[in-house]
């Protein structure tokens, strides 16, 4: 068959067309629907009670720690209490004893006491010195 082609008359056969099949491709939005109010509220909620779980957790774990912390000072101090405690302990079993109790005595101008000091009561020579000074109560 004859047809037009760009402005001659020509004999072309026509070549048998391929159809391609083509598609028209849409595009399908896919839209979640909107969270209602009530699912908004119970996410919120759980939310803030999940805060305060954790916050109050650490809380208690701080408080737990300052207490730890407590323990091991009082402990370090108890311990260095102990060590000045025997070194004190040492030193009054040194000083109560008969030979060093006599040495320091003598070094400080001490005497023992004799009985004639022992029945008067005091040996202390002011101690009768001035009876007008006395004040009576009233």
């Amino acid at each position: 068959m004859a047809y037009h082609t760009q402005g001659s008359l020509a004999v072309k056969e026509k070549q048998q067309a391929r159809q391609t099949v083509k598609y028209r491709e849409k595009t399908k939005v896919v839209s979640r629907p909107a969270l209602t109010m009530k699912f908004k509220l119970q996410l919120l909620g759980m939310l803030v009670i999940g805060v305060s779980v954790a916050s109050s957790v650490i809380f208690m774990h701080s408080k737990i720690y300052e207490l730890n912390k407590e323990i091991y000072d009082t402990s370090t101090s108890i311990q260095k209490l102990e060590e000045e405690n025997k070194l004190l302990l040492n030193k009054k079993s040194a000083m109560l004893n008969a030979d060093n109790l006599k040495k320091a005595a003598s070094g400080t101008g001490l005497r023992p006491t004799s009985e004639e000091n022992i029945a008067r009561g005091s040996s202390a020579p002011n101690a009768s010195a001035n009876p007008e000074k006395k004040t009576a109560k009233r």
